[in-house]
């Protein structure tokens, strides 16, 4: 569905199907130069492939081309990410026919289609909670996971677009703890690269920490706190117009509720400002946010679990 901002309320076309069958994993990633937007997900009603369609708006509405398989075979946990290089789309997925492992596909869209180059592995074990994000700074896109092949670790490896391929270098753990909820953005004053994350391995603590890109490898500072207590669906999202990095999640210990903080890193640490409460609905753990480049806006949806 197609939504447009004016001030600070939001309004909403007539939703368009996508896949007519019992659909997850729905993914969402706008392609600036082609001014499409890549909807990827896994499909149920076909052994649970993996799909995308091309979105186009036009005014209040969205129309799609048709659905093309970027894998054949069972598909969780996707994560796409825009390459404002290589004018690419890489979409990360868990391949369940393979015993899960990480797996990633460029996806090139002309007009209204989109064709996928070969995949490529990217964790040799089992993964899930995968996320991805583009380094502008670096021109490589970086992927986060939880290794469950190496005790549920929290784990990042960096990409290179070449072409319709996508190579990595060596995976590299962020947190040696049962590690979910991951969120990650780039910062363009520092250069950096923020993940945010529930670390299990410390009472579901919501947690950042700076990663640093060098080549093909991505180096951690220290893990810095954000919410000290039972955190979820964690988000790191930056504010061109106020050039300010945010992260926003859901409070556990407290219904729920969307909170977020502004964040600042310095060298390879962050620091937090202070928590804005956002909303005082019982939100889920159903969250995601993005920014409106031309209201200079963050929108955040979600489920309202108190309005069922």
């Amino acid at each position: 569905v197609a939504g447009t901002v004016s001030g600070t309320t939001i309004t909403f076309g007539t939703p368009v199907v996508y896949n007519s069958a019992n659909t997850s994993h729905n993914t969402a990633t706008y392609d600036e130069n082609a001014q499409k937007t890549l909807v990827h997900y896994t499909d149920a009603g076909v052994t649970s492939k993996g799909y995308a369609r091309v979105g186009t708006v036009s005014g209040t509405s969205i129309s799609l081309g048709t659905a093309t398989l970027f894998h054949d075979g069972w598909t969780e946990y996707q994560a796409s990410s825009y390459d404002s290089d290589a004018q690419k789309i890489v979409i990360a997925y868990e391949d369940d026919q393979s015993s899960d492992v990480g797996q990633a596909v460029v996806a090139t869209i002309s007009g209204t289609s989109v064709s996928f180059g070969s995949a490529t592995e990217f964790e040799s074990g089992a993964v899930s909670y995968i996320k991805a994000g583009y380094d502008a700074t670096n021109q490589k896109t970086i992927i986060v996971y939880k290794d469950e092949g190496n005790s549920n670790y929290g784990t990042a490896v960096v990409g290179t677009v070449s072409g319709t391929s996508i190579s990595f270098g060596t995976p590299v753990v962020f947190a040696s703890a049962n590690t979910q909820d991951m969120g990650i953005a780039h910062d363009p004053v520092s250069t950096k690269m923020l993940i945010v994350y529930k670390d299990s391995g410390n009472s579901s603590y919501g947690t950042g920490i700076v990663g640093t890109v060098s080549g093909d490898s991505i180096s951690f500072g220290t893990e810095v706190v954000y919410l000290d207590r039972n955190s979820q669906g964690g988000h790191a999202l930056f504010h061109t117009a106020a050039n300010q990095l945010y992260v926003i999640f859901n409070d556990g210990n407290n219904a729920n509720k969307i909170r977020m903080k502004p964040a600042t890193i310095s060298g390879t640490a962050v620091s937090y400002g202070t928590m804005v409460y956002v909303g005082s609905n019982n939100a889920s753990i159903m969250l995601t946010t993005v920014y409106d480049s031309d209201t200079k806006q963050i929108v955040l949806a979600y489920r309202d679990g108190a309005a069922g």
